[in-house]
């Protein structure tokens, strides 16, 4: 009988009382409290090294192109604001870059494009309809919440959206017309670069940084729009303000976002380099270096990053 009883109440004690639950859930509560900051500092971590090796593969790129043809690439063949629809070469230096980033298939398609003809002004559509949603991971950041793009607007598919632009240099654009060609950086309207050009020194002048992208659902923001975007402006940035400002871009087709702002203009194009990161941005250097950028960036030292040749003697830290 004895053992019948011990046995019942054995039983009984297997079960949580309500306050053993309630303390095992705070306890749950608090572990995953102090574990969820450590795994999003993690990811984030891992995403920040993808870009930087995003931007190591961008200036690599831009080196090999230089090796062969004496010059990095030109930032643009169409002048900022002019009109696309006169078949003018919306090319830009991502197209030069296709074959250094393993993409000769897709850059093949680009060339027998422009030898068949193709309207230049419009790049994409007709035999690049598909070839220009391919997503080239070299100019990809993870960490950009709005993600990869290839939209469609207006019943003609834009092309793949990314992450990496080009350093124009510490000015506007463009101000009172289509101007671009005499920029102080190294990628703008029919620039021809040489290592020769950089006279404040390859280690001191910005080559590429990193840009945000707009959501998927806008459908006509052109920032890092890499075809039919050669008269936008949106796959370089200037060093005027710091990374990350909460100065508006303003080109000539974008929205404005809280993350990142942008207000439709003609003049005083421009855009600003941004990122998801906490704090900065990743960039990569004429001499192929990559370093992260902090926001608080004294900006006379960001500006002088972004001039080839402005005689300052001012090092990114």
């Amino acid at each position: 009988m004895v053992n019948v009883m011990n046995a019942s109440v054995a039983r009984r004690r297997t079960a949580f009382t309500l306050i053993e639950l309630l303390v095992m859930i705070a306890i749950i509560a608090i572990l995953i409290g102090l574990l969820l900051p450590a795994i999003q500092k993690v990811r984030e971590s891992a995403a920040r090294t993808k870009c930087m090796n995003s931007l190591k593969q961008s200036a690599t790129a831009a080196h090999t192109y230089l090796g062969a043809n004496a010059v990095f690439p030109p930032g643009t063949m169409n002048p900022y604001c002019s009109d696309d629809s006169t078949g003018d070469d919306n090319s830009t230096w991502f197209q030069y870059l296709l074959p250094y980033f393993e993409q000769e298939p897709l850059f093949n398609v680009y060339k027998q494009f422009q030898k068949d003809g193709g309207n230049m002004g419009f790049l994409y559509g007709g035999a690049l309809a598909s070839a220009c949603k391919t997503i080239v991971s070299a100019v990809v950041c993870p960490s950009d919440p709005n993600g990869i793009k290839t939209v469609s607007h207006g019943g003609d598919q834009q092309g793949f959206h990314g992450n990496v632009a080009g350093n124009a240099g510490s000015n506007l654009f463009n101000t009172s017309g289509c101007t671009g060609d005499k920029l102080n950086g190294i990628f703008y309207w029919k620039s021809r670069v040489s290592i020769t050009d950089i006279g404040d020194g390859s280690s001191n002048t910005l080559l590429f940084a990193e840009i945000r992208v707009a959501p998927d659902k806008v459908t006509h923001d052109t920032r890092g729009r890499y075809w039919n975007n050669g008269f936008q402006g949106s796959i370089i940035f200037s060093t005027l303000w710091q990374p990350n400002t909460k100065e508006n871009d303003r080109l000539q087709w974008c929205s404005t976002l809280p993350d990142v702002p942008c207000e439709f203009g003609t003049t005083n194009i421009v855009q600003y380099s941004r990122s998801a990161h906490t704090g900065g941005v990743n960039v990569a250097m004429a001499d192929g270096s990559v370093k992260f950028v902090r926001n608080t960036v004294d900006n006379v030292v960001w500006n002088a990053a972004g001039t080839r040749s402005g005689g300052e003697s001012l090092t990114l830290p």
